[in-house]
């Protein structure tokens, strides 16, 4: 123990930041990372990748919400009737197409009678065949869902190469090196002592960089039996340790290393208590997750742990400079293995301090997702609302085919296409921005080597990624839609809704102030409203940081002008030193503090 009286003081003052100060962070991360999880949850029903229960006398208790809806025997009732109108209705049509065929003096009427007649029976058909057609259409689009998501959530894992090892004598002996040393430490009376751990950490680490060299680290290893439960493996055994620390670097005997501390600890109680670890042949990388996806909520906590593009919270600095969700020591919590809302094992692989941990990208980028995700929550009911909609009407609008040949069988199509595809847009550019918001934290990406302008354009890229999120939906609808799509769009758009909403307006003067603080800062409020495209009144003033240049500009301008004008007129007045304006340096050597004539010759005071 030093005693040195600022040692105690530095490690008061870290127990003091870090058992009150950075918690209250954390804690204040895993809510909104807490939040995001039950708000996916909640999307995921009604996106229609999760089943939910619907107890009934017949069927599957267990289905997806909206084909619950449109398998509802009221529904159907509803489709027969209409059906039924609508045959008629075709029939209808068809013989008032024949009556204008028959009085067609000037041609107009472009169908054959034959023509007209194929298009009856296509009304009868569609009529028929779209209660069949259309549980096969959602189903497909939930489908696509499923499979936009399973993308997404397995994206890295698709990405990283070789998913096999295999392992050789040489990385045996390396393990069995290190197994044997820290089985002999943990002989030791006092092996739990930190001069004892760090020893043995600093004899094992060649081995641990050898291994690491030899791509052995790539993989992060969990090996389960029958029960479901963990098994401890040499392999799964040295990473922990791996990931503890930094390998290439020694550790002074006499400092203590929480992350060394606990995972050499752990390694000798195993060892202590399993007579016989298992030691495995070849290795294939996992693909599974806890739970059927990824939660939002795991992955934003990850991405805060990417840090500020200078450096990672990983408590190993190896995964600090180039971090992925897959790396070892962040997989396990991406998986599920371990949990991102136990502080105490978070505290083992992360540093939560606010120089390590990117809380703000957490606070930021959690709030507008979880908005996001509301939005496609009210979306997707008002989807499932209008989807029936057009099923109900569907049979009156074919019926309409003998007569148009097809006009308004088109619009019905578009708009429910429109309507069936309208959340993916929001949906895929929500989980683009979970890829998106990495690749600009990597401390490997160098903006520029100005540390200022690097920051400032992180942040301008997450901030337009913030606002792409918003308009990705237009962009799809663009490609789908015509005049009736758009109409579509506009019927199942609830964003307008929401915004108007008490609840709304809360979210948007929020996000209107995150949105308009970096202008106001900048250039104060008439700045803010010139670049938002909203009307400044007549004394409104530039402000902010610019505003505040601006000013000590101009009163500095205007000070010196002042300074040297009365330095000059006293000039005229007095030659001697005299006691003007401290800021006129022009007119220094003027000034008197005096109105009386000066004793000199009329001509010399005009020159």
């Amino acid at each position: 123990m030093s005693l040195n009286p600022m040692d105690w003081i530095e490690e008061g003052w870290n127990y003091i930041l870090y058992n009150f100060i950075y918690r209250l962070f954390y804690y204040l991360e895993i809510a909104i990372c807490m939040a995001l999880d039950w708000i996916q949850e909640l999307m995921d029903v009604f996106t229609g990748t999760t089943k939910v229960i619907y107890k009934t006398n017949f069927g599957s208790p267990e289905n997806y919400l909206i084909n619950i809806f449109f398998k509802n025997g009221a529904v159907s009732g509803v489709y027969l009737g209409m059906a039924a109108i609508g045959i008629v209705m075709a029939f209808v049509f068809a013989l008032i197409s024949v009556i204008r065929k028959s009085f067609d003096s000037n041609e107009k009427v472009k169908m054959s009678y034959g023509q007209i007649l194929t298009n009856l029976f296509k009304s009868i058909l569609l009529i028929i065949c779209l209660n069949a057609g259309m549980n096969v259409i959602i189903t497909a689009t939930n489908v696509l869902m499923q499979s936009v998501v399973f993308i997404f959530d397995h994206a890295e894992d698709l990405s990283n190469g070789n998913d096999h090892i295999d392992f050789t004598d040489e990385e045996y002996a390396a393990m069995a090196r290190i197994l044997n040393t820290i089985g002999n430490y943990s002989l030791n009376p006092s092996y739990k002592n930190r001069y004892n751990i760090n020893a043995c950490y600093n004899e094992i680490r060649g081995d641990i960089g050898y291994l690491a060299d030899q791509g052995v680290f790539k993989f992060y290893y969990e090996t389960k039996d029958e029960n479901n439960n963990i098994i401890p493996t040499w392999q799964s055994i040295i990473q922990e340790i791996a990931n503890a620390a930094n390998y290439n670097k020694e550790v002074p005997v006499d400092v203590y290393n929480e992350g060394i501390a606990n995972s050499i600890y752990s390694a000798m109680e195993i060892i202590r208590q399993n007579s016989s670890i298992p030691v495995l042949q070849s290795y294939d990388r996992i693909e599974d997750y806890s739970g059927d996806k990824v939660n939002m909520g795991r992955v934003m906590f990850l991405i805060g742990t990417m840090g500020n593009g200078i450096t990672g919270a990983a408590k190993n600095d190896t995964y600090n400079e180039h971090p992925s969700l897959t790396d070892p020591v962040r997989a396990p919590y991406y998986r599920g293995s371990k949990n991102v809302y136990d502080i105490d094992q978070v505290n083992k692989d992360f540093d939560i301090a606010l120089h390590k941990t990117n809380y703000i990208v957490v606070y930021i980028a959690g709030g507008v997702l979880a908005l996001n995700m509301a939005l496609i929550i009210v979306t997707c009911v008002a989807r499932i609302f209008n989807l029936l909609f057009l099923y109900v009407i569907a049979p009156p609008v074919f019926a309409v085919l003998p007569l148009d040949d097809g006009g308004k069988v088109k619009q019905w199509t578009t708009a429910f296409i429109v309507q069936s595809f309208s959340v993916f847009a929001t949906v895929i550019s929500m989980r683009i921005y979970l890829l998106f918001l990495p690749i600009i934290l990597d401390p490997g990406l160098q903006i520029s080597q100005n540390i200022i302008i690097d920051m400032v354009g992180r942040v301008v890229l997450i901030y337009a990624g913030i606002e792409a999120i918003s308009k990705a939906n237009g962009i799809l609808t663009g490609i789908l839609a015509d005049n009736a799509g758009w109409q579509s769009v506009a019927s199942g758009d609830m964003s307008g809704y929401l915004k108007g909403s008490f609840a709304g307006r809360v979210a948007s003067t929020a996000g209107g102030f995150v949105n308009s603080m970096p202008l106001k800062a900048i250039g104060g409020k008439k700045l803010s409203n010139l670049l938002q495209g909203k009307a400044n009144p007549q004394d409104a003033k530039t402000g902010g940081a610019l505003g505040t240049v601006i000013k000590s500009a101009g009163a500095l301008a205007k000070f010196t002008a002042r300074g040297v004008k009365a330095g000059a007129e006293a000039y005229k007045k007095g030659g001697g030193p005299g006691k003007g304006p401290a800021g006129g340096a022009g007119g220094g050597s003027g000034g008197a503090g005096s109105n009386k004539e000066a004793a000199i010759p009329p001509p010399q005071r005009d020159v």
